[in-house]
């Protein structure tokens, strides 16, 4: 798994640091996408994920969508790591009892348990479609006048 941070991350993807930095600054500031930091000292690491997504987001603004637009439909295009249990916990009202606690943390990590289960699905899906429609293009190929041979 790679880890890099922002200057050997936007070179990776061709673009000036600034401009990435933006792209998922925005990602987190609107709670769709979190960057992993290092642990010694807080710094964003990028991953293989966010390559992912900061190669869609190339590619699409090359094509002159805006970012708004990316942003509003990137969850159906790429696989995206969602805030995780501590930070979403620092941004809700400290819990009036131990049991208000408990309850909290168990939803975030159901949402990440079934946001994780449900993207392995779907790619499941996907791959199962892939295959069934290329199935059907050579059996429609096949069964083509031009490739049947006549006496």
């Amino acid at each position: 798994m790679i880890q890099l941070k922002i200057g050997e991350f936007s070179k990776k993807i061709g673009k000036h640091s600034n401009t990435v930095a933006n792209w998922f600054n925005q990602l987190e500031e609107q709670k769709i996408h979190y960057v992993n930091r290092s642990s010694s000292i807080g710094e964003k690491v990028f991953d293989e994920i966010d390559l992912e997504i900061a190669f869609h987001i190339k590619d699409l603004r090359e094509k002159k969508v805006s970012m708004n637009e990316i942003l509003k439909e990137i969850e159906n295009h790429c696989k995206l790591r969602y805030f995780s249990v501590n930070d979403s916990l620092d941004e809700v009202n400290k819990p009036t009892s131990d049991l208000e606690s408990l309850k909290t943390e168990i939803l975030y990590i159901v949402h990440d348990v079934l946001s994780d289960s449900l993207w392995e699905s779907l790619e499941y899906q996907r791959d199962e479609i892939d295959t069934l429609v290329n199935r059907l293009i050579r059996t429609n190929m096949s069964d083509t006048p031009s490739s049947r041979i006549t006496c």
